[in-house]
C-alpha cells in the first residue's frame, strides 16, 4: 500500500526490493563451499569445510580494522574480506580472484525480485515522484545495478547511492546527508522505504527523515534447527520457503504442519520417486490407497508443473482384500505373523478375523474351541497355540483356499478393470515389510493369466527385490516410519474392506471414519504447493537433498514432540500401533484414571507423557507430579 504522497522517496535495496533465496546472506558462502570442493584448485582443506565460519570472520576482522583505525563505521572493500582470507590460509591470486567471482556468481542466482517494494517504488514513479537507491553493501556498484537489473529493468533507471561507492553508510547517517546534499532535499520532506530498525529506521529518523518500515521472515527454532543440522546452501533455501510461507499466509497450525513438517516426509519421497521413475521410462504411476492418496496429488502438482511425460492413477486395495485371494495352492507363513507377534491379550472375534473365518466354521473345523465366545479373551501364549494348530490343519488350509478362491473373483476384476498391461508400469506405497507386494503380485498374474513383473516403490521396505518383486526403497534410515502412518490414517474413509459389483463395474467398500477435517484439507493443498514450490526454487532432481531432508525429519519426530505445532497439530490423531488393539490418540490428555493407574503402578495409555501432561488441566499435571513424588519417596524404603 502506498504511503502518504511526498517530494522526495528512497529506498533501502536488500530484503527491500531483491531477497535471497537462502532468506540469510550466509546462505550464499554455503553454496560457495560446494563449489570449492569441486573446483579442482587445491583450496586448504580446512578454510573449506569452515568456510562459511571463515567468510564471516574474514568480514567481521576488515570492517573492525576500518572501525578502530578512523574510529568511525565506513564500508569496507568487497575484495578486502577475500585479500583478508589470502593473509591467514595463504591463498595465491588466482583462488582470491575465483572466490570473489564465484561469491557474485552465487549472489546473482540466488537474488530475486521482492514484488511488494517493487510494486510499491514504481507506483511512485508512475506518480513522477523522485525516487533514489540507497544501500549498505560492500559488494561494487556495476553489480548491484546487474542485480536490480535482473529483478526489474526499470530499477537501473533510478539513481543509486551505495556505501560501497562513497565510502559512508547509512548506519552512521551519513550516506543519508550525502544524498540530501546531492539531490538538495529537505530531510522533513523525505520518505525512506527499509527494513532495518537501525540504519532504515532510528538513523533516518534523527536525521528528519520519515521512515517506513516493513518486516522480513525470520527463520523460527525448527527451520533454524534444519539450517544447522544439514550445513547446506540447500538447507537454506528450504528453510527460507517455510519461513516465507508463515510469513505470507500467516497459517493455521495445521496449514504450517502440513507445509512445513509432513512435507518432509511425503513431497520429498515424492519427488524421489518421479526422479527415478522418469528416469526408467515409467508410464503409469499406480499409488495404492490409503497411503497414495496425498502422494499422488503430490505427483500430480509436480507432473503438471515439471511437464513430465507420465500418468498417475489411485488404486483401491488392501491387505484384507489382497492376501487372501492370492493364496492358490498354500498359505504363506507370513500370513501368521501378525497373530504370532502378539505381546497382549485379545479378543478371540479379533483372531478370528486375522484368519479370516467365521466362529461357527472355526469351530466345525476346531471343535475343542467351541464353548469360546467372540468376546473370550485369550493370552499370547494361547494364541501361539491355536496358531500351530490351525497351521497343522489340512480343513483350514481347505477352507481358505477356498474362501480364496471365490474372494480372488471380484480381485481380478477390480485389477483388470483398473490397471493397462501393456504398459510400463510400478505401484507406489510407503512402507511395509513387502509381504502384501509379493500377494499382489500373484494376484495381478492371476487377473491378466501371465506372470508380470510387479515394481514397487517404498520410503523402505523388510524385504529386498526378486525377479518378479522389484522393490524400490528410498532409505536406509534406520527411524520408525509408524509415526508416518498415523497421518496416513487421518483420512476421510477407512481401509477397504472388500470388492463388490455395482452396474456392471467392481468397486471398493470403505466405510467413513472420524478425522481432523482441517488437517486434511490442509495437507491436500498445501503438500503439492510445497512440492511446487521446491521444484520452483530449482530442485526438482535434487535427489541427495530429498534424502537428507526425509531422514533428518524422521530423526527429529521425537525431538519434535514438545513443539506447540506438533501438540495441535498431530497428538490427537488416532491410529492403532499394535495387532488388535482399538484406536488412540496419540497423546491424549489424562485423567484421574490414569493418576490412579501411575500409583498402581500401571501403563499410562499415552505414547508420550510429555505432550499428555501439556494437554492435561492444570490439577491432573499437579496430581501427575504428586503421585510421581510419592512414588519415589516410597521406592526408597
Amino acid at each position: 500500500m502506498l504511503k502518504p504522497s511526498a517530494s522526495f522517496n528512497s529506498f533501502d535495496i536488500f530484503d527491500t526490493l531483491i531477497q535471497r533465496t537462502t532468506l540469510e546472506p550466509v546462505g550464499i558462502f554455503f553454496r560457495v563451499r560446494e563449489l570449492m570442493r569441486d573446483s579442482g584448485m587445491d583450496f586448504p582443506s580446512g578454510l573449506v569445510e569452515d568456510y562459511p565460519a571463515a567468510r564471516m570472520g574474514a568480514e567481521s576482522n576488515v570492517r573492525y580494522a576500518v572501525r578502530s583505525t578512523i574510529g568511525i563505521s565506513r564500508e569496507i572493500s568487497f575484495f578486502d574480506i577475500f585479500q583478508r582470507l589470502a593473509s591467514v590460509y595463504g591463498l595465491n591470486a588466482e583462488q582470491v580472484a575465483y572466490l570473489a567471482e564465484t561469491e557474485m556468481a552465487c549472489e546473482l542466482a540466488a537474488c530475486q525480485p521482492r514484488q511488494a517494494g517493487i510494486a510499491q517504488l514504481l507506483g511512485l514513479l508512475d506518480k513522477k515522484e523522485r525516487v533514489v537507491l540507497i544501500s549498505d553493501m560492500y559488494l561494487p556498484e556495476a553489480f548491484i545495478r546487474q542485480l536490480l537489473a535482473q529483478a526489474e529493468p526499470r530499477l537501473t533507471e533510478v539513481p543509486l547511492y551505495l556505501s560501497a561507492t562513497h565510502g559512508k553508510q547509512k548506519l552512521t547517517g551519513e550516506l543519508f546527508s550525502l544524498v540530501a546534499k546531492s539531490e538538495g532535499v529537505d530531510c522533513l520532506n523525505w520518505i525512506h522505504y527499509g527494513d532495518n530498525p537501525a540504519a532504515d529506521g532510528a538513523c533516518a529518523e534523527r536525521l528528519g527523515i520519515k521512515p517506513v518500515l516493513h518486516a522480513i521472515p525470520q527463520f523460527n527454532r525448527h527451520e533454524r534447527i534444519l539450517v544447522q543440522d544439514l550445513d547446506s546452501y540447500e538447507a537454506y533455501c528450504v528453510a527460507a520457503l517455510m519461513a516465507r510461507y508463515r510469513f505470507d499466509h500467516a497459517p493455521s497450525a495445521r496449514q504450517e504442519f502440513a507445509y512445513a513438517r509432513v512435507s518432509l516426509y511425503l513431497a520429498t519421497y515424492v519427488l524421489w520417486i518421479l526422479n527415478d521413475a522418469t528416469r526408467k521410462g515409467i508410464e503409469c504411476l499406480y499409488f495404492v490407497s490409503r497411503d497414495g492418496y496425498h502422494l499422488k496429488k503430490i505427483a500430480d502438482a509436480v507432473i503438471k508443473q515439471q511437464r513430465l511425460d507420465i500418468s498417475t492413477a489411485y488404486l483401491y486395495g488392501s491387505r484384507k482384500v489382497w492376501l487372501v485371494p492370492s493364496f492358490t495352492d498354500r498359505i504363506d507363513d507370513e500370513f501368521f505373523l501378525g497373530l504370532t507377534s502378539l505381546r497382549r491379550p485379545c479378543g478371540f472375534g479379533n483372531v478370528l478375523e486375522a484368519l479370516n473365518i467365521g466362529l461357527d466354521d472355526f469351530c466345525g473345523i476346531f471343535p475343542e474351541y467351541s464353548g469360546f465366545t467372540l468376546e473370550s479373551q485369550l493370552d499370547p501364549a494361547d494364541v501361539a497355540v491355536l496358531v500351530d494348530r490351525v497351521k497343522g490343519s489340512a480343513k483350514y488350509s481347505s477352507y481358505l483356499i477356498r474362501q480364496a478362491s471365490a474372494d480372488r473373483v471380484l480381485a481380478c476384476q477390480y485389477l483388470r478393470e483398473n490397471i493397462n498391461p501393456n504398459e510400463y508400469f510400478a505401484f507406489v506405497e510407503f512402507w511395509g515389510r513387502g509381504f502384501t507386494q509379493a500377494c499382489f503380485g500373484r494376484l495381478l498374474s492371476s487377473a491378466f493369466g501371465k506372470e508380470l513383473k510387479t515394481e514397487f516403490y517404498y520410503a523402505r521396505s523388510v524385504h529386498q527385490s526378486d525377479a518378479l518383486l522389484v522393490r524400490n526403497n528410498f532409505t536406509v534410515n534406520r527411524n520408525t516410519l509408524i509415526p508416518i502412518e498415523r497421518i496416513f490414517g487421518n483420512s476421510p474413509s477407512g481401509t477397504v474392506v472388500a470388492y463388490e459389483k455395482l452396474q456392471g463395474a467392481v468397486q471398493p467398500v470403505t466405510f467413513p471414519q472420524d478425522h481432523d477435517a482441517a488437517l486434511f484439507s490442509a495437507m491436500e493443498h498445501l503438500l503439492p504447493r510445497f512440492a511446487v514450490d521446491l521444484c520452483s526454487a530449482g530442485f526438482y532432481d535434487k535427489v541427495g537433498l530429498f534424502r537428507r531432508l526425509f531422514d533428518w525429519s524422521v530423526k527429529r519426530f521425537h525431538e519434535d514432540l514438545n513443539d506447540q505445532l506438533v501438540i495441535e497439530s498431530y497428538a490427537h490423531l488416532k491410529y492403532s500401533n499394535r495387532t488388535f488393539e482399538p484406536e488412540t490418540e496419540f497423546a491424549p490428555p489424562l485423567g484421574v484414571k490414569d493418576i490412579f493407574d501411575l500409583v498402581k503402578g500401571r501403563s499410562i495409555s499415552t505414547e508420550s507423557v510429555t505432550v499428555s501432561l501439556r494437554r492435561s488441566r492444570c490439577y491432573i499435571v499437579w496430581l501427575y507430579h504428586l503421585a510421581k513424588n510419592i512414588k519415589s519417596k516410597f521406592s526408597g524404603l
